[in-house]
C-alpha cells in the first residue's frame, strides 16, 4: 500500500476505488484510488506518530519553575513534528509519471492539518499551546475527521487540476 494517498486517475477515471491493482483502459495494471479509511490513514506519518507522542511526554510541566522551558521545547516538539509531517509525505510522494501519480497539492495541506487537529485531539498540546480547553480539543479532531477526507475529496472532484 503506497503512503500517500492515490487519488483518481485524469487518465482513466473509470477506475473505481477498491483494494488490489486493477487493469485500466490502456491495458496497464494500475492503484485504485484510495477510499475514506485508506485516505485517513496516510494523512499523518507512523514516523511521526512514533516521535510526536514520547518526545511530547518527554517535556511534561511536572514543575512550575520549568514552565516556560517546557513550554518552548513543546513548542519545537510541535513544529518538528509539523514539519516532518510533511517532509516524510513529499519524501515518499511517487514521482510525477509513476504509478500510482503524486498526490494533489493539497494533499500535503490537508496533513498538515491534520497533524495538528491530532496533535490536539490526542495530548494536552490544545491546551499547552492554544489555550483551548479539553472539551475544544476534543471537538477539533472529530471535526477533523469530518472535514478534512470530506474537503480532499470536493478538491479531488472540483478543484484545481494537479500541477
Amino acid at each position: 500500500m503506497p503512503r500517500t494517498i492515490v487519488y483518481p486517475s485524469p487518465a482513466n477515471p473509470s477506475v473505481q476505488e477498491g483494494k488490489g491493482l486493477v487493469e485500466s483502459k490502456e491495458g496497464a495494471h494500475t492503484q485504485p484510488p484510495d477510499d475514506f479509511a485508506d485516505k485517513l490513514v496516510k494523512y499523518i506519518p507512523g514516523e511521526v506518530l512514533a516521535f510526536f507522542l514520547p518526545a511530547w511526554a518527554l517535556f511534561a510541566n511536572d514543575d512550575a519553575t520549568q514552565a516556560d522551558s517546557t513550554s518552548t521545547w513543546r513548542w519545537i516538539v510541535f513544529v518538528v513534528a509539523l514539519s516532518a509531517t510533511v517532509g516524510y509525505l513529499l519524501m515518499r510522494a511517487p514521482k510525477k509519471g509513476d504509478n500510482p501519480a503524486p498526490p494533489h497539492w493539497y494533499f500535503y495541506v490537508l496533513s498538515a492539518l491534520a497533524f495538528v487537529a491530532w496533535a490536539i485531539g490526542t495530548t494536552n498540546a490544545g491546551e499547552t499551546l492554544f489555550c483551548l480547553s479539553e472539551l475544544g480539543s476534543k471537538f477539533i479532531i472529530l471535526a477533523a475527521v469530518l472535514l478534512i477526507p470530506m474537503i480532499d475529496g470536493l478538491l479531488t472532484r472540483y478543484g484545481p487540476p494537479s500541477a
